[in-house]
């Protein structure tokens, strides 16, 4: 299911990539291009506020990944995409467990695994799946964003993966009290300028 020829990464920007790393102009190129600028804004988005350190932080964004996850969804589907919320792991998220001898990669479905997860975007472009991580929570990419097709060779998709995914998205997302912009958990000193924005908007 992985591919790491294909997968891309950068820090802070997901950018820099040229076209012949990425297949080319007359494969994917065009995708990944689109896939890794809406992945850099959803970053900045991010890091407008300052719950989480901002980037005074060396990893700013690191163990936040629903939060990345669920602005960049919402990203997505503002650029007219249909983007799927998937709860897995990673080899590093669940490096004590494979420590202890677990064959994680053996296990079918996050009931089995019943571990620390995290979480990420599949995304469908021109009908090829691009796997997106704003803040990768893996041993070679840790707090880059990575832009792949196909599950990238250090993450770990169960059976259940995306069903648990838009479950959490659906709960959360009927909650309403979640940041679309930044992500964070309300609208409170700290939060982004939109989140400041809605909270004066709703006093007043």
């Amino acid at each position: 299911m992985s591919n790491s020829e294909d997968c891309m990464s950068s820090h802070g920007a997901c950018q820099g990539v040229s076209d012949s790393e990425n297949g080319g102009p007359d494969e994917d190129s065009s995708a990944y291009q689109m896939l890794s600028e809406l992945a850099t804004t959803v970053r900045e988005q991010r890091c407008s506020g300052d719950h989480h350190n901002g980037l005074d932080s060396e990893f700013p964004l690191i163990g936040k990944c629903f939060d990345n996850a669920y602005v960049l969804y919402h990203q997505l589907v503002e650029n007219g995409l249909k983007p799927e919320l998937v709860e897995g792991t990673t080899t590093r998220v669940a490096d004590e467990l494979i420590q202890d001898g677990v064959d994680v990669r053996a296990l079918d479905s996050l009931t089995d695994y019943v571990w620390v997860v995290h979480y990420w975007i599949a995304v469908e472009v021109d009908g090829r799946e691009w796997h997106i991580d704003i803040a990768s929570d893996s041993w070679e990419h840790l707090g880059e964003c990575v832009v792949c097709r196909n599950v990238p060779d250090s993450y770990i998709e169960f059976s259940d993966s995306r069903q648990r995914g838009d479950d959490l998205f659906q709960e959360v997302s009927e909650r309403g009290d979640r940041c679309t912009h930044c992500g964070d958990h309300a609208y409170t000193e700290g939060g982004c300028p939109v989140c400041t924005f809605i909270t004066e908007t709703t006093i007043n």
